[in-house]
Parts: structure tokens; C-alpha cells; sequence
């Protein structure tokens, strides 16, 4: 019989295996045996190596690019933990691919972050870990309890060490930069300004606090942006305040604002 706490047991897909390790590391765990493998005309093949019968699950993979292949690589390990009768499987899911897919914004296109959610929940996942969803709401899709972690808290208690001095919070997305300005001073005593671009209407519009400008008030300078990954608008971004120009002159981005980042 099996104890009212199943065994923990930790694996990793190729995503970020250095992830794991420190992960396991750090709560006294074991990582798990599993050979990943591809065959060669492409085909994903997974074995896990040790017995995980009634155990407790969790399997750490990102869905980084290659985006499909460590989503589908995923899928599969969750499959082979499921027929080998493990008693709950979560799936760690630091960044969520396709979470950006997350409502029909255009005739014919697919809502895709609802796919994803339906392809976990049909390989056999009981419960999902992630972090710092594009929008909340992407819990929704789920019919499994979704464990929803935030990174802010961690980044906050950082840079409020860091940034002691006035500082300019600048990025290409006005909408959660605002909560680094709140939580830089109080009302009475307020250190920080806000900087930056608003993407509407997939143009990009200066939007600056002339009096509290990067120009007429020395500051620390803080760059945000909630995901980055060609880094377009950022690059964009940093340039004008490296050169010391006026936000408003950078140029129109016409591409659709889930892909210019």
C-alpha cells in the first residue's frame, strides 16, 4: 500500500535540462532517469528508466523554440508516465508556448493557447505549473487546476535593492511597466517615471512625461518588457534612450504586436 503522500519524482525533457538539475537541487530531489531520443526520420522516442508506479510526478520542460518540438516532446513523456500508471503528473511549463494564441482576432485563425491546453489535457496531464501567463485568462482553457507563478515579486525585492536613486522605467508596453513605477516609491515620495512605447493599433506611439524626461532629469534607466525574443521594440527602444533622442521620432512597426517582440 502506498502512503497517503506518493513519491516525488522529478524528470526533464531537452528543453532546459540545466533547469531541472538545479531545480532538484535545490529541494533534496533526485532527478529522474529517461532517455529522449529522436529516430532518424524525426520521430521523438522516450523511455523512463525507472520505476514511477503510484508515484507523484513532474515533468520540467519549457516550450522554447524549437517551440513544436519540445511541445510535442512533452507530450510524449507525459504519455509514456501515464501508461506507466504514475499516480499524478504535472507538467512544469516555465514558458508557455503558443499562451500569446489566446483569442480570435482575426477571421479564420485558431485560438491556440485553447489547443495546447486540450492536447495537455488529453496525453494524461493532471495538473499544469507555469509562469507569467500573456493573460490570465489562459487558465480558462484549461479543464485541470492550473498553478499560475509570478516572477515580479522575486524582480521587485531585486531592484528595489539595485535602483536606489530616481529611476526611468522604459519599455516597449506601457501596461505592466506601470506596476514597476507604482512599486519604486509612494505617493508622498516617488522615485520613479514612466517611459515608453504603447503598441495600439500596431503603431508605435510615443507616450513621455515631458517634465520627468530622460533629457531634463539625470536617472537610472530600467528596461522592461514582459517577453522578449527577437527583441525588435526593445532594441528600438534602448537606441533612442542610448542617443539621448526624443521617443516620438522612432518609426512606425506595422507587424502584429503578438510577433514584434
Amino acid at each position: 500500500m502506498f502512503a497517503l503522500q506518493p513519491e516525488l519524482k522529478v524528470f526533464s525533457g531537452s528543453a532546459n535540462r540545466d533547469l531541472a538539475e538545479r531545480i532538484c537541487k535545490y529541494i533534496g530531489v533526485p532527478l529522474g532517469r529517461a532517455i529522449i531520443s529522436s529516430f532518424p526520420d524525426g520521430e521523438t522516442y522516450v523511455k523512463i528508466e525507472e520505476n514511477i508506479r503510484g508515484h507523484d510526478i513532474f515533468i520540467i520542460q519549457p516550450t522554447c523554440p524549437p517551440t513544436n518540438q519540445h511541445l510535442m516532446e512533452l507530450l510524449i513523456m507525459v504519455d509514456a508516465a501515464r501508461r506507466a500508471s504514475a499516480d499524478r503528473i504535472t507538467a512544469v511549463i516555465p514558458f508557455f508556448g503558443y499562451a500569446r494564441q489566446d483569442r480570435k482576432d482575426q477571421p479564420r485563425v485558431p485560438i491556440t493557447a485553447k489547443l495546447v491546453a486540450n492536447l495537455l489535457h488529453a496525453s494524461g496531464v493532471s495538473r499544469v505549473l507555469t509562469m507569467d501567463l500573456h493573460a490570465q485568462q489562459v487558465q480558462g482553457f484549461f479543464d485541470i487546476p492550473v498553478d499560475h507563478l509570478y516572477s515580479l515579486p522575486v524582480l521587485i525585492k531585486y531592484l528595489r535593492q539595485q535602483l536606489t536613486g530616481k529611476t526611468t522605467v522604459v519599455s516597449p508596453d506601457l501596461g505592466e511597466a506601470r506596476i514597476f513605477v507604482s512599486v519604486f516609491g509612494s505617493e508622498k515620495k516617488r522615485r520613479a517615471t514612466l517611459a515608453g512605447l504603447d503598441s495600439a493599433r500596431g503603431v508605435l506611439q510615443a507616450k513621455i512625461n515631458r517634465e520627468l524626461s530622460l533629457r531634463r532629469t539625470p536617472t537610472l534607466t530600467f528596461a522592461y518588457d514582459d517577453s522578449v525574443e527577437r527583441g525588435v521594440r526593445m532594441t528600438k527602444l534602448i537606441d533612442e534612450v542610448a542617443a539621448d533622442l526624443p521617443v516620438d521620432s522612432l518609426p512606425e512597426d506595422n507587424e502584429p504586436d503578438q510577433h514584434d517582440d
